[in-house]
């Protein structure tokens, strides 16, 4: 990453300089903490609102990477209701990132909203089941597990006919489900 005629962009959508390089290395999903400044924090709440998708996206994946502010976390919560699927999924990995139990329900109920039980996917489950399990190991196993029994009673019995690329889903949720 030396080169001086390169620049690596982080999956987040930020530079990667000598600077952060360590930080950023270390854990790809959280934002280097010289980087979660209060300026970028509220220019990337409004970008929240933006008319243009990509930088909502960028927005709101920065935000999902922010570690805990309150400030972050409340924009997160009104991303929740959003009938995109990756926004409110993103959302809800933002959230159990910031640690806030609390944010448990809300994120249960998307994970329902997107589940077969409810005419969503497996595959729409994945983000949402991480966040929520995230969250319930917060507060206990006894709860993880209830999230964990909650969720294979969405998801259902699977299809006898899968396609090739849902193998790789099942042992994804498999092993999000394994007690």
């Amino acid at each position: 990453m030396t080169d001086p005629g390169f620049r690596v962009i982080s999956p987040l959508g930020f530079e990667i300089t000598p600077e952060i390089e360590a930080e950023a290395l270390a854990d790809p999903t959280r934002m280097p903490t010289s980087l979660q400044t209060p300026e970028r924090r509220e220019r990337l709440i409004a970008d929240l609102d933006s008319t243009k998708v990509g930088e909502r996206h960028l927005a709101l994946g920065q935000l999902a990477a922010w570690d805990p502010d309150p400030d972050v976390a409340t924009a997160l919560r009104s991303l929740l209701a959003s009938d995109d699927i990756f926004v409110a999924s993103r959302a809800a990995t933002g959230l159990a990132r910031q640690h806030d139990i609390t944010d448990l329900p809300a994120v249960l109920r998307i994970l329902h909203s997107l589940s077969p039980d409810e005419g969503g996917s497996a595959e729409a489950m994945i983000e949402p089941l991480r966040a929520a399990l995230a969250l319930a190991a917060i507060a206990g196993p006894e709860i993880a597990e209830g999230v964990k029994t909650r969720a294979r009673t969405w998801l259902g019995e699977p299809k006898t006919r899968r396609q090739s690329w849902e193998h790789q889903l099942d042992v994804e949720l498999e092993a999000l489900l394994a007690t």
